[in-house]
Formats: structure tokens, sequence, C-alpha cells
């Protein structure tokens, strides 16, 4: 009596469908990290530090540009504000941080005279924006 060889057949495993997954996913992060980046504020030249760290908390960006102008976000304001503003970010979150991005053309009277208003208003949470120096 002879037996049929019952031959396995391998499954096929279909490489096209896993190629759009990965094109998805490299587009869905692509698209979420420009997202992640700060467009809403003046473009300043800024100084490089070592060991810089990247913050994702809840902010309110304020920027002083090289002819010294003060801006909230990529609205120009009166430095006599600051501290307004400020206080009016507290009050809706009193957990938020405050960065200062700062020109490294601007006088450093602008930028003091700007830190001295956000102590005065209560900030307690100050960070400074730079660049990372490698």
């Amino acid at each position: 009596m002879q037996f049929k060889s019952q031959k396995k057949d391998r499954p096929d495993i279909i490489i096209i469908p896993m190629i759009d997954i990965m094109f998805f996913l490299l587009v869905f992060f692509m698209l979420s990290t420009i997202h992640m980046i700060n467009v809403s504020a003046v473009p300043v030249e800024l100084s490089s530090m070592h060991n810089t760290i990247n913050s994702t908390a809840e902010s309110l960006i304020f920027s002083i540009d090289g002819k010294g102008e003060v801006f909230v976000g990529d609205q120009k304001v009166d430095r006599t504000l600051v501290g307004k503003y400020a206080q009016a970010a507290l009050a809706v979150n009193s957990n938020v941080l405050i960065i200062v991005r700062t020109d490294k053309k601007s006088a450093y009277n602008d930028f003091s005279e700007v830190v001295e208003n956000l102590k005065q208003a209560g900030v307690k949470r100050l960070a400074l924006a730079a660049e990372t120096r490698y």
C-alpha cells in the first residue's frame, strides 16, 4: 500500500502590508514631532550652553530680540506688562514654567528688566532658553 506524501506548504508571508504600516508609522511620528516644536515664538539667535535640558512642561515663552523688544509668543508687548502676562498664566496654572529666550545681540539690561518684572509677579519656575553646545 502506497501512501501519498503530504507535502506541507509553508504559508506565504506577504510583506507589502507590513511596508504600508511602517510607512504610516513613519509619517505619523514625523507629523507629530512637528507639533512639539514651538512655532509661535519670535526667531532669536540663542546662546549656546553645555548640559541643556529639554522641557515638555506647560510653559509661557518671553522672547527678547536683538533690538531689546519683548515678545510673548509672537506678540510684541511692553516690557512693563511682562509681569501681568506672567500673573495671568500663573492664575490659570500655578505650576507653569516661564521660559525667557534672549537673542545673543540683546543687551543684558533688557534681560535683567524682564527677569526682575517676572520675579515681582511671583514667578517661581523660570528657565532660560539656549542651544545645546557639543
